[in-house]
């Protein structure tokens, strides 16, 4: 059996994983980063589902440390409105549909 750190995060039915809220920013583990280009999306077409700030990569959180298997997904952070709960169902949808998970590594 492969210890923790090495072994793959895989979910190919979607890119997006459970979420979670910090205080008031709320993160999407993903199974590969978005691309400049989807980030540039993300800023036109969902702008209206931040409060402040701007979508941008996370590490993994404080409170994620002791879950080793979360370690390998990106991470996208923004302050969430709290109130377009539709659009962020849409937000995730995009992610869903344009997010391709990086490819298999040959060392498996």
């Amino acid at each position: 059996m492969k210890p923790p750190s090495a072994r793959r995060c895989v979910a190919p039915e979607r890119a997006t994983r459970p979420l979670r809220r910090r205080r008031i920013t709320l993160v999407l583990r993903l199974q590969a980063a978005p691309s400049d280009e989807q980030l540039k999306q993300l800023r036109a077409n969902f702008r209206d589902v931040r409060t402040e700030g701007d979508f941008h990569g996370s590490g993994p959180l404080p409170e994620e440390r002791q879950e080793i298997e979360l370690a390998c997904y990106a991470r996208l952070a923004f302050r969430f409105n709290r109130r377009s709960l539709g659009r962020l169902r849409q937000l995730i949808d995009y992610l869903n549909q344009t997010t391709i998970a990086p490819p298999e590594s040959a060392a498996d």
